[in-house]
Order: C-alpha cells, then structure tokens, then sequence
C-alpha cells in the first residue's frame, strides 16, 4: 500500500468517531464530505455563540451564578476571565472540533477553543493547553483569516498572534 494511501486509514487503536471526516471522505466511496456549513451560516452560529449564556464551567459543570454572562463577555471583554470557566469552554469545544455531526460545527467549535487558550495565555498568562506557541500562532492565523469570523474576535486572535510572533511568550 502507498505510503499517502497509509496515512489516510484510521488508526487501529482510534475510535471512527473521532476521526476527521474530511480523511473519511477520502477512503469512503461518494461525495466530498466537506463541512455542511456555509460562511454565512458558520458567521451566524458564532455570533448567536458569542451572545449565548455562558453555560459551562469547570470540567463542563453547570456554571452557577457566575460572571461573566456569555461566552462574549469571557473570551473578549473580560480583563481577567475566571480561568477554570476558560478551560471549561475549552473542555467544551475541543470534542466538536473533531466532528461535523454535532450541535456546534467544527469551524466554530474551533475558533471558540482557540480563543479560550489564547485568552487566558492574553489576560492570565496561563496555559490551560499543552499546544506548542507555533501551533497557536498557526490557529491565531487560521481564525483571522476565516472570513466569517466575528469582527469583535480580531483583536483577540491579532494580539495573539503579535505576540507569539515577537517571541513574548505572551506574558510566560
């Protein structure tokens, strides 16, 4: 078998529902199982997001009485956002990156995790992700080119970016 053909068939040990579609799509007969979301509707899934309740909280718990209100106000308003709500948005997104089945599409499941590790490295200098500073900037430079992207996040990804690209670490 060729090497490139090797790299497309799911690890043995690996669950198929973890498995990005997109590889799928290149093994299994029919259609191009690209995301079923268009740019206006992923801009339209974020934005409603960004203004939902903030619903989740430490290890993907029930957020009670806590502020800030939305996921908005935690990921771009807050100076300094409760870390443990920050990695629970990141808890919370990071399954729906890897899949286009469920409630919350991928593309937007993504820009959220980012923003929350981004976020806290930004206004806590904490890391709540293992995820090297090149991959974070490759995100910050993924999401500042999707052209549904909420206007109000470019700051967020732009000062990210700016600063793993000058070698600050971002305050670590």
């Amino acid at each position: 078998m060729p090497a490139s053909d090797a790299e497309m068939i799911p690890e043995a040990s690996g669950h198929l529902a973890y498995v990005d579609a997109t590889v799928l799509s290149k093994i299994w007969p029919g259609k191009d199982l690209g995301s079923p979301w268009l740019p206006d509707e992923l801009g339209a899934v974020l934005r409603h997001q960004l203004g939902a309740t903030l619903d989740v909280g430490p290890s993907q718990e029930p957020a009670v009485n806590k502020k800030p209100a939305t996921y908005a106000d935690l990921l771009l308003r807050d100076a300094a956002p409760p870390l443990e709500i920050l990695r629970g948005v990141k808890d919370w997104a990071k399954p729906f990156t890897f899949r286009d089945d469920g409630d919350l599409p991928r593309e937007v499941a993504g820009v959220l995790y980012y923003a929350a590790i981004l976020a806290a490295r930004l206004r806590l200098g904490q890391r709540i992700s293992e995820l090297e500073d090149a991959l974070l900037a490759k995100a910050a430079r993924w999401a500042l080119r999707l052209p549904w992207l909420d206007a109000a996040m470019t700051p967020l990804f732009t000062e990210a970016l700016t600063s793993l690209e000058v070698g600050r670490g971002m305050r670590l």
